[in-house]
């Protein structure tokens, strides 16, 4: 990381310098802006303004070749250049995507910061060697401020021509992150804009091999831009949802309970691929909000965030969500059930195992869940088969309480999402059975069906 303390000019910044005025005036970083590019107020408009590349003023800019933003690994060093600074100013309440380009007789090397005295010139948002910020390297101008762009040409002097156009205005970001309100219709999408501006990086987790709150295949982490965005649920349901990011570059998406989760490993869940659905869905509960990192690699600029509504169902109680048998044999009930990822419990591997036994018990293996109360409010013993479908997988485990002693000691399970047969549930009369669904890494949203086999006297 180089300081400006410690760049060094190869020219005298004014004659005074050169007369004996103090060197510390000449080892400040002092940007030379002339009135700001100011930036239109409507999306696809362009500014441009012109600026002279005297070569009065040198530094040690970073080397752009194998480099990016902020990284160290492949920083190999400075090159000393001539060098103009350019504020783009953004006069609109919303934050501002924008490509800018620097047209000339000569090559420009671009670099963005926040500030026009930046404590590193390593520690740029985006940079561009080939005279363009746009796509993956667009500059990010919060609302009603200023960043500011220094060009750097090398050996070559004259005059420059800079342009920015606005690409896209979007809603500027709460400190819990840009906010998108939920439809309250199954099946409805709503959708948001987002800036990631590369102003701060987090070392978020590699996500090859690796699943939420695990730890086996845990290999790291990875310096990324990012962005938060805020998905409100306004109702009084549970609400499983698909979320998708586009943009010119990828995103890496990481759900959290919260905007300041206490590790960025204890998601809920995530996907490589730009998009939360399926297997992968974003549960929020009702009347709550659920927080999605948005992690862009080096890339900067605008993106669009769409969340649809795959399914409401009833928020569960502190038991479970709670399913009533019917009174007649051969009669079917269903209830939705979300299992958000929130939390996750160690259960009994089930390959060679069965309840209650030691023999064959090969430990446990941590997965999501959700947790059904099968009521059975008949003066009979009732026999039940019990189906689980959703996206991904289910084992279930059924228990005469919510808060078994040991999970060993079940009453039966299946691996196969289905008690039925001779792993038939069965619910004494005007008591309740409580099912434990584990998902694995799956969360999202799943259908459980009971079907009364039959009735007996107690």
């Amino acid at each position: 990381m180089i300081s400006l303390k410690s760049l060094t000019f190869a020219c005298c910044l004014s004659l005074a310098a050169c007369s004996g005025a103090p060197a510390e005036d000449a080892e400040q970083l002092e940007a030379d802006l002339s009135a700001p590019l100011v930036l239109g107020t409507k999306e696809g408009a362009t500014s441009t303004k012109k600026i002279a590349v005297s070569g009065a003023k040198r530094m040690d800019v970073p080397r752009t070749s194998t480099w990016s933003c902020g990284e160290s690994t492949y920083y190999s060093g400075t090159s000393s250049s001539n060098v103009a600074w350019v504020e783009i100013a953004n006069p609109s309440n919303q934050t501002a995507s924008v490509s800018v380009a620097v047209t000339g007789a000569g090559y420009a090397d671009l670099y963005a910061y926040a500030s026009a005295s930046p404590s590193s010139l390593v520690q740029c948002t985006t940079f561009s060697a080939s005279g363009d910020l746009s796509g993956t390297r667009s500059l990010v101008v919060e609302a009603g401020k200023s960043a500011f762009v220094l060009v750097a040409t090398g050996v070559s002097t004259g005059t420059y021509t800079v342009s920015a156009k606005v690409d896209a205005f979007v809603p500027s970001p709460t400190p819990a992150g840009t906010k998108l309100l939920l439809p309250t219709t199954s099946g409805a999408t709503a959708s948001t804009g987002v800036t990631v501006s590369g102003t701060a990086r987090l070392d978020v987790p590699r996500t090859s091999t690796w699943s939420c709150g695990e730890s086996t295949y845990y290999s790291g982490t990875t310096s990324s831009n990012f962005a938060w965005v805020e998905i409100a649920n306004p109702s009084s349901q549970t609400a499983s949802v698909s979320v998708g990011v586009a943009g010119a570059g990828y995103a890496d998406l990481y759900a959290y309970a919260s905007a300041s989760p206490s590790s960025l490993v204890q998601c809920t869940t995530f996907s490589a691929s730009g998009e939360l659905t399926g297997t992968r869905s974003l549960v929020v509960e009702a009347g709550k909000s659920a927080f999605v990192l948005v992690a862009t690699g080096v890339a900067t600029g605008s993106y669009t965030v769409s969340a649809k509504v795959d399914a409401y169902v009833p928020a569960p109680t502190a038991t479970g969500t709670k399913l009533v048998l019917p009174s007649g044999t051969g009669v079917s009930v269903s209830t939705g059930v979300t299992v958000s990822g929130t939390s996750r419990l160690d259960v009994p591997r089930t390959s060679t195992w069965s309840c209650g036994e030691s023999t064959y018990y090969s430990g446990t293996t941590s997965s999501n869940f959700a947790w059904v109360e099968v009521a059975n409010p008949s003066n009979q013993t009732a026999s039940v088969s019990v189906e689980v479908e959703g996206a991904g997988y289910a084992d279930l485990y059924a228990y005469l309480s919510a808060a078994p002693s040991s999970l060993v000691e079940c009453t039966t399970f299946s691996a196969s999402g289905a008690l039925t047969g001779t792993r038939s549930l069965v619910v004494e009369a005007g008591k309740s059975a409580f099912l434990l669904v584990a998902t694995g890494v799956a969360t999202g949203s799943y259908d459980v069906l009971a079907t009364v086999d039959a009735f007996v006297d107690p």
